[in-house]
């Protein structure tokens, strides 16, 4: 069935159950934040990638966002917390000005209750890639992150995805991908070659360093 949702062009790519925090200042998006807090709805976070100066392309699937605190300054920004809902197609855009407002059909979510135990158990697996890789990029949120993973597989899944340090049309990839064994093997071969990156990274650089004994360092990525 489909309904008309506010859309929010970002380069980003929400994945249901995750956080999106915004700033806003101006134009389309300001008004589209107004709008969605005045009626209480939510707006429809969609991936724009940039093909030219100053144009953009929209993704056809995008994750509803429902808005769960905010706050309004004086020169008029707003800063908010989006969540991540169902997944969405776009159908057709039907306003442009003073925001876009898009037909949208909702698509089928699973549950994890339907998940057979072989998915369960290949969520599992990703899921103990995942901590090597976190290890690896992020040693030092790790743990952190290990007490904040959701219990809930497909939850689970999803912030994995979002966590991913990968081009966004590849996330957008995952989103759009309805086949759940496939989704967690792409997944997992994308956390195994990030991971053997970063190895080789650290290699080379205790090479250089002239300390090939000495622990890892933090890697390639800033914390700050």
């Amino acid at each position: 069935m489909a309904f008309e949702v506010v859309l929010f062009p970002w380069q980003t790519v929400l994945f249901p159950g995750t956080i999106m925090p915004i700033r806003v200042t101006e134009g389309a998006h300001l008004e589209a934040v107004r709008h969605c807090l005045d009626t209480s709805t939510p707006f429809g976070v969609v991936l724009v990638e940039l093909v030219g100066a100053g144009q953009g392309m929209l993704a056809e699937v995008g994750t509803l966002a429902t808005i769960t605190d905010h706050v309004k300054h004086e020169d008029g920004a707003i800063e908010a917390l989006g969540v991540g809902g169902r997944r969405f197609r776009i159908r057709e855009i039907v306003q442009e000005e003073p925001f876009l407002l898009a037909q949208v059909d909702a698509m089928e979510e699973q549950d994890s209750a339907e998940l057979s135990p072989a998915e369960v158990d290949s969520i599992e697996e990703l899921t103990e890639q995942f901590w090597r890789y976190a290890n690896l990029a992020l040693p030092k949120l790790s743990s952190s992150l290990r007490i904040h993973l959701p219990s809930d597989p497909l939850s689970r899944l999803n912030l994995i995805c979002s966590a991913l340090l990968v081009p966004f049309h590849q996330k957008q990839q995952l989103l759009e991908e309805d086949d759940l064994p496939r989704r967690v093997r792409v997944t997992y071969n994308i956390l195994r070659r990030e991971s053997a990156e970063l190895q080789a990274f650290r290699a080379a650089m205790k090479v250089l360093r002239g300390d090939e004994d000495a622990p890892p360092g933090p890697g390639p990525f800033s914390l700050n």
